[in-house]
């Protein structure tokens, strides 16, 4: 069964600020600022009539647990830009890649392959190493453009305010996302999946371990060593596939 981070999970705000910190520096970050939330937040009340025509992000309803999981998502994405403009160099910022918390990369990420400042950037839809199995942008990693980078991280109020149709009529977070940057004229530019060579990792836990182990999500040993799209190689994948692990 997946369980928490057992490094990071019982650390205080102070504590995990600082273990962030100390490992950004430890792997070459010359800057390192950590936001983090004191409280819980809570979204907005969903007027009546943004209901009556705007999907709930493809959940079913606006009661849906994935549907509040992902707008409170959105909207920590967006407090958190708001919050680092306070911190923007004088010059701006040439790109902002924006990742999900789960990501785990399995080799580098070369800036220098996302050089439009007016484009937003991502994958394909689906697994490194494995066919997509729709044609839609993955929401895991996005490098966004300096120049319209804030126009693609308030996404919460895109949700709640922009008035384009082309918005009310999604079937999934990454497809509003897509549909936000169509609404705003932004360009989009899918990238070979080894430009962005991340999985996403969890921690499962199983009756016979005495510890949890993390494990990478999406695919199995036997489709890294016999890939249907652009992979990495095995060398680079340092644990297990979750769905290789044995099962209770």
């Amino acid at each position: 069964r997946p369980v928490p981070n057992p490094t990071i999970s019982n650390l205080s705000a102070e504590a995990l600020t600082e273990y962030i910190i100390r490992h950004a520096r430890f792997f070459g970050a010359r800057k390192v600022t950590v936001y983090t939330l004191r409280s819980d937040i809570d979204i907005d009340e969903l007027p009546v009539e943004l209901l009556r025509r705007r999907k709930p992000l493809g959940s079913p309803s606006t009661e849906s647990t994935t549907f509040l999981r992902d707008l409170h998502r959105l909207k920590q994405i967006e407090l958190l830009w708001n919050w680092t403009l306070g911190t923007t160099p004088s010059h701006g910022y040439d790109q902002v890649l924006l990742l999900r918390d789960d990501a785990f990369w399995a080799d580098s990420v070369h800036l220098r392959m996302f050089p439009d400042p007016w484009t937003a950037y991502s994958r394909q839809f689906g697994f490194l190493c494995a066919r997509s199995p729709a044609d839609g942008p993955d929401d895991k990693g996005l490098v966004l453009g300096g120049q319209i980078a804030g126009e693609m991280l308030t996404l919460y109020s895109a949700f709640y305010h922009n008035p384009s149709p082309l918005l009310d009529d999604m079937d999934s977070l990454e497809h509003f996302i897509f549909l936000v940057a169509q609404a705003k004229s932004i360009r989009w530019e899918m990238v070979r999946k080894d430009w962005l060579p991340y999985f996403t990792a969890q921690h499962m836990l199983h009756p016979k371990w005495s510890r949890p182990k993390i494990c990478l999500r999406g695919i199995t040993q036997e489709r890294l060593e016999n890939p249907t799209d652009v992979c990495v190689h095995p060398g680079k994948i340092p644990y297990p596939f979750c769905e290789d692990l044995p099962l209770l």
